[in-house]
């Protein structure tokens, strides 16, 4: 769980919301739906997909950071590189949500 801010509050009272955007999969055995996966970066090259487009139209925020992490190595070794500003405590970062039925309130950071 993270905050995340919007231009359209008045004042900040960062609500508790989830980070990334559930994605829904089916199982290949039973066609059953299974648990949804979070997708954490939104991708610029696919804003004009039917998972983010609708966000990133009407949805846009900003998400106060202070540093992040990103996965890097091969699969099964991957470990954390943190990424932060080296003079700024606290920065933002674009940012994308919305209602989703299986987690409510959730966003995702454009990359």
């Amino acid at each position: 769980m993270a905050w995340f801010c919007s231009a359209q509050w008045t004042t900040f009272t960062p609500p508790l919301t989830v980070w990334g955007f559930p994605l829904v999969l089916k199982s290949k055995k039973t066609g059953e739906p299974l648990k949804p996966k979070p997708v954490n970066n939104t991708r610029t090259d696919k804003l004009d997909s039917y998972m983010w487009r609708y966000s990133f139209q009407d949805r846009r925020c900003l998400i106060p950071l202070t540093a992040w992490a990103e996965a890097e190595g091969p699969k099964g070794k991957m470990t954390r590189t943190w990424l932060s500003l080296p003079d700024a405590e606290l920065f933002a970062v674009a940012g994308i949500w919305r209602e989703s039925e299986e987690w409510g309130e959730c966003y995702s950071m454009v990359m």
